[in-house]
């Protein structure tokens, strides 16, 4: 959030809840799944459970899982950076793809802008963050998610055209 905070001039304080009990509040928040890692605009809250870390822990090796924890963080945090920044993102229907599909590549541009920082400072391997994003994506690809958040191969485009161009490459062309 620091991150973002910085980026941005303006403040972005969102709490982020492993595990949360059901029903969340708000409800409207959540489609409960197996796997998760959800931002829910409604009380501005990074949820994530955790089948998502035992999932990681089982497909990816010792070295590769914080790179999802990161991924998959830097995602959810885009996501807060965009609602602070266009509040009216909240009154959309994010259940209809064609809205929901932007905002979703975008927060992964998004999470790409911020882990080029990292990238630099070579806390973070870039190689190794796109291929193990997009190994996660694929593991939760289903025909549902393909329509509101994207191919996987256009999903890791997304982020590195944020390592690469920064918070601009994000909005030029729409998404």
């Amino acid at each position: 959030m620091e991150f973002w905070e910085a980026e941005t001039e303006k403040p972005i304080e969102r709490p982020v809840v492993i595990e949360p009990e059901f029903p969340p509040e708000p409800q409207e928040c959540f489609a409960p799944q197996q796997y998760y890692a959800w931002y829910c605009s409604d009380n501005q809250t990074i949820y994530i459970n955790t089948s998502m870390l035992e999932l990681w822990q089982e497909h990816f090796t010792e070295d590769e899982v914080p790179y999802s924890l990161a991924a998959t963080m830097a995602h959810e945090v885009g996501h807060a950076a965009q609602f602070a920044l266009r509040p009216e993102l909240a009154e959309l229907d994010t259940r209809d793809p064609k809205i929901s599909l932007p905002i979703e590549m975008e927060a992964d541009c998004l999470a790409g802008v911020w882990a080029a920082g990292p990238i630099t400072e070579g806390r973070l391997d870039r190689e190794t963050l796109e291929r193990v994003w997009g190994q996660q994506i694929e593991l939760l690809n289903d025909e549902e998610h393909q329509q509101t958040h994207g191919l996987p191969a256009d999903r890791v485009a997304r982020l590195s055209a944020g390592i690469d161009g920064g918070v601009e490459a994000c909005w030029q062309d729409g998404s």
